[in-house]
C-alpha cells in the first residue's frame, strides 16, 4: 500500500510559538495565549480547561496549619479548601493572615476548583455584624 507523503508539522508550530512570545513580550499579543502548551509529540494542548471559579461564605469548622487546608460549612455543605502562600487574607479592611483563620470564624472565600480541590486565591473575614 502507497501512502501520501505527509509533511512533519513540528516545525510550523515551533515557528508559532517563538513568533506568539515574540508579539507576547512585545506588548502585541494577550499572554493568555500562552495558557496553550506543546506536548512532548508537538501538538498543541490547552492549558488546564477544567479549573472553575467558586465563591462562598461560611464559617470555618477546622484548620490545619500543618497541611495549609481549612474546613468550611456553607450552605449545609462542608468544603476542604487549601491555602497557597499566594492566597491574600482580609481582616476588618487590613491584611491578615493565615492566623487569623481559626474555627468558628465566618470568613467568604473564592478561589479555584480544579480536579475536585477548592483552593483559595481571597479569603476576607467577615465581622460578627456584617452579612
Amino acid at each position: 500500500m502507497i501512502r501520501p507523503h505527509v509533511p512533519e508539522r513540528r516545525p510550523r508550530l515551533a515557528a508559532w510559538t517563538v513568533a506568539a512570545l515574540l508579539l507576547v513580550g512585545a506588548g502585541l499579543l494577550p499572554s493568555a495565549v500562552l495558557a496553550i502548551g506543546m506536548t512532548s509529540s508537538g501538538a498543541a494542548s490547552a492549558a488546564s480547561p477544567q479549573a472553575q471559579s467558586f465563591e462562598m461564605t461560611g464559617k470555618i469548622v477546622s484548620v490545619d496549619y500543618n497541611a495549609n487546608v481549612i474546613v468550611v460549612r456553607s450552605q449545609g455543605q462542608v468544603f476542604s479548601i487549601s491555602i497557597t502562600p499566594t492566597t491574600a487574607v482580609e481582616h476588618d479592611g487590613q491584611t491578615g493572615g493565615v492566623s487569623d483563620l481559626r474555627p468558628g470564624v465566618r470568613i467568604h472565600v473564592a478561589g479555584t476548583r480544579e480536579d475536585g480541590v477548592y483552593t483559595a486565591a481571597d479569603i476576607v473575614i467577615k465581622s460578627k455584624g456584617s452579612n
